[in-house]
């Protein structure tokens, strides 16, 4: 989505100062969004990794007594 908006800058046109400011905010914006994307995919596996461990309870007999 983001990585398609880059403007064609050909080498006999030199870029003016808006399509310079334009450059910097996209490319701005895609290392934001990589940012979001690794802090998401750290928390999902850190989640998966250290979620709590429930073996235990879905061994138990049925009609046992637990503590809760």
């Amino acid at each position: 989505m983001v990585y398609g908006t880059y403007l064609r800058i050909g080498n006999l046109d030199p870029p003016t100062p808006s399509v310079i400011e334009q450059v910097a905010a996209i490319q701005k914006a895609i290392a934001e969004i990589v940012k979001l994307w690794a802090k998401q995919a750290v928390n999902s596996a850190l989640y998966y990794y250290n979620r709590p461990n429930i073996t235990l309870v879905y061994n138990l007999p049925l009609n046992s007594k637990v503590l809760i």
